[in-house]
């Protein structure tokens, strides 16, 4: 039977920057066990590489600096971020620095390549197959599993998953001449796959069914409205041309509950839907009660979560509430909870 002080499920940028922050509060490196089916950082690096980030290069670069076992001063420069400060950036550009991290972690910390699909509380302690035969306990966990897109497959409609249309190569192939491609919601990834199709050039009808209008990120001088719900960047910049000013005649914009709804839908021939992410499920036993708190990152007796599955919420200057999701935001989230979490056991 073996046993672990800490287990970290996955190892997206969430799940590096929990084992990173363990080693700096001085926990043993034998005593962590990783797990992950691919350790090749998560979503982030197999499915949104070549998505464009709205994120500037100098958060990437302090969310790198400030987790000390990463030690990204001594990273290679092939690996190193490029841009400048206040530029953005391909999410591939993050991908490259945080694999490395992650193959020097693997080099020390014990790990397993495998997806863990259920967790069973047993007295005091979290119980886990790392085989069939086997069985293994950790005294806390914590949940790095990310988040899927909220997608509905509708059988009368070609539905293209979110991810081949954020993927501009990936997306030529889906879409024919003539298509009328209907994309549901108006957030960043709703807005670039607009952006995408239009750039395609090709004789197509897309129709942008919303519930919200736009939304801006705007910067103030101590802060940002609407950091992590605003449209940002290059993203930002094509929508003020193409949606607010002069609308393109390939592209309509019809409100959900516009009388022309449901026929508009119909007309479509291929669906693709960017209406927000929901977290990966994974079994918990034991307990009768098991929730996250936004605040604290606890789920239960020594089960805790981070990163885009479990994110802070926060408040902004004027009340508005939003959850906040972001490398540098769950770097400064975890730094807060993690003594909590090892306080607390």
């Amino acid at each position: 039977m073996k046993f672990f002080k800490w287990l970290v499920i996955g190892a997206g940028p969430a799940g590096i920057l929990a084992v990173g922050k363990l080693l700096d509060l001085g926990i043993p490196e034998k005593s962590i066990l990783w797990v992950d089916p691919h350790f090749a950082v998560g979503d982030l690096g197999t499915k949104w590489k070549n998505v464009p980030s709205n994120t500037k290069i100098k958060f990437f670069k302090k969310f790198l600096n400030s987790t000390k076992s990463f030690h990204y001063k001594s990273c290679p420069k092939n690996k190193k971020l490029k841009k400048k400060p206040e530029e953005t950036c391909f999410l591939k550009e993050i991908v490259s620095p945080l694999q490395w991290v992650t193959k020097k972690f693997l080099k020390k910390i014990n790990h397993e390549k495998k997806y863990i699909q259920s967790l069973r509380f047993k007295k005091t302690k979290w119980e886990f197959e790392i085989s069939k035969e086997e069985k293994a306990y950790a005294e806390n966990v914590i949940l790095a599993i990310g988040s899927d897109p909220i997608q509905k497959k509708d059988l009368k409609k070609k539905f293209i998953p979110l991810e081949i249309a954020l993927n501009p190569i990936k997306l030529r192939k889906k879409i024919k001449s003539k298509d009328k491609i209907a994309v549901l919601g108006s957030s960043h990834s709703a807005i670039l796959v607009l952006k995408n199709l239009y750039e395609l050039n090709l004789d197509i009808k897309i129709i942008n069914f919303y519930r919200n209008p736009l939304k801006f990120a705007v910067e103030f001088p101590s802060f940002i409205l609407h950091d992590n719900t605003g449209l940002k960047g290059t993203t930002a910049y094509w929508a003020k041309q193409k949606l607010l000013k002069n609308i393109p005649e390939k592209i309509e914009r019809i409100h959900i509950q516009d009388p022309t709804f449901k026929n508009k839908l119909k007309q479509s021939n291929k669906i693709i839907y960017a209406i927000g992410f929901q977290a990966r499920k994974i079994t918990i036993k034991g307990l009768k009660k098991c929730k996250y708190h936004p605040k604290t990152g606890i789920i239960g007796p020594g089960l805790f979560g981070i990163g885009i599955a479990f994110p802070e919420l926060i408040s902004d200057p004027f009340g508005q509430k939003e959850y906040n999701v972001g490398l540098y935001k769950f770097n400064n989230y975890l730094q807060k909870i993690l003594p909590l979490w090892v306080g607390v056991l």
